[in-house]
């Protein structure tokens, strides 16, 4: 039974349960911790300043679990993946309110409204954010999304160039490797003149992706192994889960260099876990407020609040629209308006182009 299940499409609902519900939560720890910083600020957030680099590494595991069950799925119907439907699809999904926003901090940059050099909106075309060192803030978030892209390219044209079975060695590679190179960067094995390279270059951090990517590529095998599937949709999971990525944010609050190497590891083994937990168990109070419908909504703006929110929760501007709680509401009112405007019209389009399986 495990080898007819090895590598196939996770045996999971087609919108898959709690999804947009752990957007939310990721999204919303973003917020909460570029928040933390803003003007007018209440002190209590202040210790929760870096959870936005958690909800960022939670959006990576997602992304990887989702992706990849796409893709199995596609491969699945059809015995092989299409590399253009999959790239038009990822790009009316990402590319029209990204550029939109891009465009508008130009704009707001000609006018000198805003602090934004010309490297950066190189590297933000070029989907190379992740290799800037630049304090500029503005487009700075756009590590993330360069590094998710980084990804999609990658490992689409895997599932086209090679076997099923050598995708489970590419993604356990994908899972173990970063972690040497944040070594090596950290402790000066490989020279680089980027200093946050451990945190956000492609290579040290794709590990994330991978997370979510692993567990879709072996979630039947796992799965099909009844003390798995019976620990995975217990409570038990959710809480050591939610343990190792404590252990792993109060490393970084102990020393960075054991967050930024074995401390991001350990956070992904975590979210891992959750993710697992919340897309399998059958019900649950957690699993009942991320299916809750205002916070599936929030997880269904999480791009548009992910790009938007940027702009209005700058640490350094002493501007009206940068004024918390001013700069929430804001960040939520551009994102709405993002969504309805740019992404749905786009999102619709992408009909056209063949897929299996729900994609948001």
């Amino acid at each position: 039974m495990q080898s007819s299940t090895a590598n196939s499409a996770p045996k999971l609902a087609t919108r898959i349960p709690s999804l947009d519900g752990l957007r939310a939560v990721a999204i919303l720890l973003v917020i909460v911790g570029h928040s933390a910083d803003t003007w007018g600020a209440p002190k209590f957030l202040a210790p929760l300043l870096h959870a936005g680099n958690l909800g960022v590494r939670l959006f990576f595991v997602i992304s990887g679990l989702l992706i990849t069950t796409i893709l199995l799925r596609e491969l699945d119907a059809r015995g092989k993946v299409s590399l253009k439907n999959f790239y038009a699809r990822r790009s009316l999904r990402i590319l029209p309110a990204f550029l939109v926003f891009v465009a508008f901090i130009q704009i707001l940059a000609v006018l000198r409204l805003v602090d934004s050099p010309p490297g950066d909106i190189v590297r933000a075309l070029t989907f190379t954010m992740d290799y800037r060192d630049d304090k500029s803030w503005p487009l700075n978030h756009l590590w993330s999304l360069s590094v998710e892209e980084q990804f999609y390219l990658l490992w689409g044209a895997l599932f086209v160039l090679t076997t099923r079975s050598k995708l489970s060695i590419a993604v356990v590679l994908l899972a173990v490797v970063p972690f040497g190179f944040r070594c090596a960067y950290l402790f000066h094995v490989l020279p680089t003149a980027n200093p946050v390279a451990p945190a956000r270059q492609f290579e040290c951090v794709v590990d994330a992706i991978a997370a979510g990517a692993l567990l879709a590529v072996f979630f039947n095998i796992w799965m099909d192994r009844r003390r798995v599937a019976t620990f995975v949709s217990s409570q038990s999971c959710l809480w050591l889960g939610t343990a190792l990525t404590v252990a792993a944010v109060g490393a970084y609050l102990v020393n960075t260099r054991i967050y930024d190497s074995i401390g991001q590891s350990v956070a992904n083994v975590g979210l891992g876990l959750i993710v697992w937990y919340c897309v399998t168990a059958p019900g649950g109070f957690v699993v009942k407020v991320l299916n809750w419908r205002p916070m599936a909504f929030i997880g269904v703006l999480s791009y548009s609040l992910y790009l938007w929110q940027q702009l209005f929760l700058d640490p350094i501007s002493r501007s009206f629209y940068a004024h918390f709680p001013v700069n929430v509401a804001l960040s939520f009112g551009a994102a709405l308006a993002s969504y309805f405007v740019v992404e749905r019209p786009f999102l619709r389009a992408r009909r056209f182009f063949r897929r299996s399986g729900h994609e948001r």
